[in-house]
């Protein structure tokens, strides 16, 4: 993989950079190697593989099934960059061959065609011979090349941290070094150690193992610097300030003309090198992703038929980016993405190596590194806003309305009847009503990316078909394609096509599959889409220029793709875990409203159990009809809504843990804390991101994510809570002053004082009152710096109380009903003086 690196990210880096990244390169190898190393002793003490362990971190069922897949999917979309640029290199040496991505397309076949028969020894031979080639061509390369002197390669250690190079720095942060493929080296070493695990082991296989890591990044080291100084050679001098993949191979060849026979010998290292970095690529994920199903769900398919359906869904993938993505900008975004990746593994790996006995664990050398390490990595993605933030949380957002939609109907017998097959006609017209709802809120609030809007609008209809069938599905996409049809625009037909037979195309296979997984419905997503783009959009938006068509397809794509099938991975994930929801409840809304009024004539009305959903449903309907005559009060209450979702995601995850249970119980320790303390400063973090612009004033919810905090850890962790969601407010946020970090630990201060009066009675009014106070007391500290208490209160007040109320009410109310009665009374002694471990579902962090 380091040759890959080199081509499609280091060529650049060096060219536009010179040696000012150096720095990044060093200490990314660094953590690459801690991270490498938790893994291995990981593998040799527990004698499993890292997929294994990853599946004891606790939160929802198969959740790592769910990361992991999506990690190797994205990579998946680069390796089909990866194959173009190969192509475009064997083009290159032979321009008498057919178009590049006629080569690519070729090249994709053959790879499959290798790897086939499923045969390591065959892999294992034509890596070898690649990797000689890699190593081979590029010292033979640099013989052209002006090395820096000394001077210049310390003035690479002042690292270029600007705002115009964090992406080419995540970048490099994800791909050298390898990027997530490291993963794999767990499933080689449990390989070859084979039963020769544990303590007695231990000393002589970590011997081994970090010698070979040793020479493993130094050569690494050695060879990203060899491509950064020909991509500086390349083009430094050259009068281009700005470079294609293109202008800078282009340069390196100029100068290799000088050595016999040396732009060839460079042409044909680059083309074997990517080919064999897609082969290896493809081989390793679909070993993995076989092998995870296998052991996670009920698949039918030896090992190796699986093996095969996963190389032509790949191969699948990688043509369509071939046809239709920008491969540079594919594979530069994707591995700055796994920059990201690599922060969240980072801590799992901290996570389980916490658990290993104490002759396994890693030293405090280690834990520094990879603790540093992990916070550097999500830190410069934090920095970089524009590609991660503004798209990565409103997709979170998205997701969490829709996780909100699926909860509350998985609180009934509605999915389960669904997914028996026994729905009423009544049953099917709730499913196209809500998912009809749904598809119109994926087209009113798609995403801005770039220079288009990323809609989920087809979600809605294909979860209605996979629920409802055919019938269900069809009527789905034509109510929510008739909204996008009313419009307008040039592909108002196409889109209206492609979202009613993403409903029928999902109803169909819905009646055909014996079972949902997550396989086929990753296969669906990627179906569904490229049905509706590829196949719709072409035809139907006749007279349109091509050339327009198809820039449109290739800017919406991919993203597209990845939102909706993420949307049906989500989707999954909460059907798998319906059986940790409690029991089914008929869905009978006027059968609940008859019993309230009930409960009210006869003043057996408890506001701590039922009262909090009457006050939610008041102040929903007070807000709605304020906002009747008003557009802006519309969208407010739009986004207000995709916040509380946020919420209340973030309490269906916590109540799966065993912090849960402690918290249940009054016993948290220091640990669970800190816990506290760190979940909800970044969901303070998170409320200061997510800001609303009303009038001349920003309305954040900071507050909310220290008020959690309290109400459940304490002063302590309210204060802690409130103290980094404040600081970032007051360093990352330009609209914020020293009041705005002020108010998250008054906030946080009062909710942990509340709670230890309250001794852990948080009734819903309790939780209003809560939350209109923490938004009277941020009103008061803001008001001098705003211009006036009056203005600021009447603008800014009453979204404050919601934000706040609401969001308390939700919190709580899902984790009521994610079983705190259950958790409590299995904390309780038994006869014996014993206490019974925790229920299903309920796991420690």
């Amino acid at each position: 993989m380091s040759g890959e690196t080199g081509i499609t990210e280091l060529l650049g880096a060096g060219a536009a950079y010179g040696y000012g990244l150096i720095a990044v390169i060093v200490l990314t190898l660094i953590f690459k190697y801690a991270f490498t190393s938790g893994i291995a002793r990981y593998t040799i003490s527990q004698g499993r593989h890292i997929f294994d362990g990853l599946r004891e971190i606790p939160g929802p069922k198969n959740w790592e099934v769910i990361f992991i897949m999506f990690i190797y999917l994205m990579e998946t979309i680069a390796f089909g960059g990866i194959a173009l640029v190969a192509a475009a290199m064997l083009t290159g040496l032979m321009p008498g061959l057919p178009t590049r991505e006629v080569v690519a397309v070729f090249g994709v076949v053959l790879i499959v065609f290798l790897l086939w028969k499923d045969s390591y020894e065959r892999f294992e031979h034509i890596l070898t011979i690649m990797g000689c080639v890699l190593i081979f061509g590029i010292l033979y390369s640099l013989f052209a090349i002006d090395l820096p002197n000394s001077g210049e390669v310390v003035h690479g250690f002042a690292c270029i941290l600007e705002h115009q190079s964090l992406i080419t720095i995540m970048a490099l942060m994800g791909a050298v070094g390898s990027g997530l493929n490291l993963l794999l080296y767990s499933v080689w070493l449990h390989e070859k150690i084979g039963d020769r695990h544990g303590e007695s082991y231990f000393r002589a296989h970590m011997r081994s193992v970090n010698l070979n890591l040793v020479l493993v990044f130094i050569i690494v080291g050695i060879f990203a610097f060899a491509f950064i100084a020909m991509g500086y050679a390349g083009l430094h001098g050259h009068g281009a300030d700005h470079h294609s993949l293109e202008e800078i191979l282009g340069g390196i060849l100029h100068i290799l003309d000088d050595l016999p026979y040396g732009a060839s010998v460079f042409l044909i290292t680059g083309f074997f090198t990517l080919f064999g970095a897609t082969m290896s690529g493809m081989d390793g994920r679909a070993r993995a992703i076989a092998a995870i199903l296998r052991s996670t769900t009920t698949v039918g398919l030896d090992e190796k038929t699986l093996y095969r359906i996963i190389l032509l869904a790949f191969a699948a993938i990688m043509l369509c980016v071939v046809f239709f993505g920008h491969p540079v900008d594919v594979i530069h975004h994707v591995a700055a993405a796994a920059s990201i990746m690599f922060a969240v593994l980072g801590f799992l790996i901290i996570y389980l190596d916490s658990r290993l006995p104490a002759y396994a664990r890693g030293s405090s050398r280690w834990l520094a590194v990879m603790g540093i390490g992990s916070i550097g990595f999500l830190g410069v993605a934090l920095l970089q806003e524009e590609m991660y933030l503004t798209f990565g949380i409103p997709l979170l957002e998205r997701l969490a309305v829709l996780g909100c939609v699926l909860y509350f109907l998985l609180k009934t017998n509605l999915v389960q009847r669904a997914i028996a097959g026994y729905l009423t006609p009544v049953d099917t017209a709730m499913v196209v009503v809500i998912f009809s709802l749904f598809s119109i809120y994926g087209t009113v609030r798609g995403i801005p990316f770039g220079d288009v809007i990323i809609n989920f609008r087809d979600l809605g209809p294909v979860i209605a078909g996979l629920l409802g069938g055919p019938i269900a599905g069809l009527l789905t996409g034509l109510i929510g394609g008739a909204y996008r049809y009313s419009l307008g625009g040039w592909t108002a037909l196409a889109c209206f096509a492609g979202t009613v037979a993403a409903g029928l195309i999902a109803g169909y296979f819905s009646n055909r599959w014996g079972a949902f997984t997550y396989l086929r419905f990753i296969s669906l997503g990627i179906l569904v889409e490229a049905v509706h783009l590829l196949i719709l959009v072409p035809l139907l938006t006749y007279p349109a220029p091509t050339a327009e068509v198809i820039e449109v397809i290739r800017m919406v794509y991919l993203p597209m793709t990845v939102t909706n099938t993420l949307g049906l991975i989500f989707f999954l994930m909460m059907i798998r875990n319906q059986d940790a929801a409690g029991p089914f409840r008929a869905l009978d809304p006027a059968g609940s409203l008859r019993r309230t009024v009930q409960h009210l004539k006869a003043g057996s009305f408890t506001w701590s159990e039922t009262g909090g959903v009457v006050i939610l449903i008041g102040l929903a309907l007070a807000f709605l009809v304020s906002a009747v005559s008003d557009q802006e009060r519309i969208t407010i209450g739009i986004v207000l809504f995709e916040h509380i979702a946020v919420i209340g995601f973030v309490a269906f995850l916590l109540a799966q843990t065993g912090l849960f249970r402690r918290l249940a119980l009054g016993r948290p320790v220091t640990q669970d804390i800190l816990w506290m303390a760190t979940i909800f400063g970044l969901v303070s973090v998170y409320g200061t991101m997510s800001d609303v612009q009303i009038g001349e004033f920003i309305v954040t919810f900071r507050d909310l994510g220290p008020l959690l905090a309290g109400l459940l850890g304490g002063p302590a962790a309210g204060l802690l809570a409130g103290l980094l969601g404040g600081t970032y407010a007051l360093f990352f946020d330009d609209s914020t002053t020293i009041a705005s970090g002020i108010t998250p630990l008054i906030a946080g201060l009062l909710a942990g004082y509340l709670s230890r009066r309250w001794r852990g009675r948080q009734t819903y009014l309790r939780l209003i009152f809560l939350g209109g106070l923490a938004a009277c007391f941020s009103v008061f500290v803001l008001a001098p710096s705003a211009g006036g208490f009056l203005e600021i209160a009447g603008t800014m007040l009453i979204p404050m109380i919601l934000a706040n109320a609401v969001g308390l009410v939700v919190f709580f109310a899902i984790l009521r009903d994610r079983g705190i009665e259950t958790v409590l009374n299995a904390g309780s002694p038994s006869p014996a003086g014993e206490t019974p471990p925790p229920p299903e579902g309920v796991q420690d962090l």
